[in-house]
Formats: structure tokens, C-alpha cells, sequence
């Protein structure tokens, strides 16, 4: 059983169980408040889901995904070997020496208390760490990788979870303090690409550009080239919905 932080409240489910939605609405129903942790008794992967009740505006919500991800990375690099190179995609893809290993998920209310803040967020953490079981031989799906996978499988869920918990909170204090100016130097200091050209793909195909970074909505901002330079903006939540449809 993990051992968490004494202000957060853990949550075992089945393994079967998706603990981002069973907090959602859980949360939906005041059932789960802030600091639950819902996770799941999965061996080969770590799925949980953190419930809090923010009290900012629904606009700077998406600023808990982009401080998720540089705590879980974090966490994760406290834990495993340096040569490991951890780093993040845009929207919300982890990665390992490239290879994608996770993912972040967030969502919160729509309905708003009096301050205009949403009753709950619910962030969600996904992480493969053993080598997961299909058809084909470790390896041979390209981009797709796990911890086991990249010689980091002595990690088990419980140990990853008080970990990646005990950095969001940390990061949580730096958050409400500071803003979002270091949350995110530290997600672009890890972003994969960031001022190199990549491609994204949007609903209607594929956008490239220059990575030049992030606006105060975590929507991407390239830099396109042509006839007459510059700035597009590939929104976030379109970016996330897409994700979501994988």
C-alpha cells in the first residue's frame, strides 16, 4: 500500500476500474473532495487520479496539466538512473529516451462556486512501467515504450505514486506562490522540440512549425514559415479532445 502524504487520502479500485473517471464522478457527486487519491491495484502500469478544488478561474485550469507533468517527470527522475532522459510532448505525452511511456489528463467542473472557481479538478497520471502485453515483441511498436522497457522496471506503482505525490505538492506550493512563469520554464526545459521545427496533428491533419513555447493557456505557439512569417496558435483543449480519441 503506498504511503502518501498525511493531507492526501488514498483510494485503491480494481485494476479494470478507470480511477480518472470513478473520481470525476465521484467528485461530481461530492463524494471525493480535495487531496483523494484515486488509483488502481494494476501491477504493470500506475493509473491514478488526484482530486483538488481550485480556486482559481476555469481559464488557468490547464495550468495544473503542464505542473502535473513537471512533477511527474521529476519524480520519476529522482528515481531512476541519470542517462534516463525523461522529457514531455505537447499536449500532455510522457516520455522516455523518446519513447512514449505516459500520459497527464485533467478535467474539472462546470459548474463554478461563488468565487467563479470550479467545484473540483481531477488530474489524471498514466505511466507503463512493465512492458505491456500484445500480439508483437517489446520494441516493435515505434514511438511506444515502457520503464521496463528502457531498463527502469525496478519501479514499482507504489513507489512511483508517493513519489509523483509528494513533487505535486511541492509543485503546487511553488504554483500558488510563484505563478506559472516557473512551472513553465520547468515544462519547457523538457518539452520535446521546443525552438526546433516539429509537426502537431490537429483534427484536419498535420501543422508544423518552429517550437517558440507556450501562452498563459498552454495552447502551442509555432512559428510558420512562408511568403509573410508568423505565429499560429494550436489550441489546447482541441489538442486534448484529440488526444483523448486515440
Amino acid at each position: 500500500m503506498p504511503v502518501l502524504p498525511p493531507i492526501l487520502a488514498s483510494h485503491p479500485v480494481a485494476p479494470e476500474c478507470d480511477p480518472f473517471a470513478h473520481a470525476m464522478a465521484g467528485a461530481g457527486k461530492a463524494e471525493f473532495r480535495a487531496g483523494d487519491v484515486v488509483w488502481s491495484r494494476a501491477q504493470d502500469r500506475l493509473a491514478a487520479a488526484i482530486v483538488l478544488e481550485p480556486t482559481v478561474s476555469p481559464a488557468r485550469c490547464p495550468e495544473m496539466l503542464f505542473l502535473t507533468m513537471v512533477a511527474v517527470v521529476e519524480a520519476l527522475g529522482a528515481c531512476v538512473r541519470p542517462e534516463l532522459a525523461l522529457t514531455h510532448r505537447w499536449p500532455a505525452r510522457l516520455l522516455a529516451n523518446g519513447g512514449e511511456f505516459g500520459r497527464v489528463r485533467i478535467c474539472w467542473s462546470d459548474a463554478l462556486d461563488e468565487d467563479g472557481a470550479p467545484f473540483w479538478l481531477v488530474i489524471g497520471v498514466e505511466i507503463q512501467i512493465a512492458e505491456a502485453e500484445t500480439a508483437v515483441e517489446p520494441g516493435e511498436i515505434p514511438g511506444v515504450t515502457s520503464l521496463a522497457g528502457e531498463q527502469a522496471g525496478e519501479l514499482d506503482r507504489g513507489r512511483i505514486l508517493e513519489a509523483v505525490c509528494r513533487h505535486l505538492l511541492s509543485w503546487i506550493q511553488t504554483w500558488e506562490h510563484d505563478g506559472l512563469s516557473p512551472v513553465r520554464d520547468a515544462w519547457l526545459y523538457r518539452a520535446e522540440g521546443y525552438r526546433e521545427r516539429i509537426a502537431v496533428e490537429v483534427s484536419h491533419g498535420m501543422v508544423e512549425g518552429v517550437f517558440l513555447g507556450l501562452d498563459g493557456q498552454g495552447n502551442l505557439l509555432l512559428k510558420e514559415e512562408g511568403p509573410i512569417d508568423g505565429t499560429r496558435v494550436v489550441m489546447l483543449d482541441a489538442a486534448l479532445a484529440e488526444m483523448e480519441t486515440l
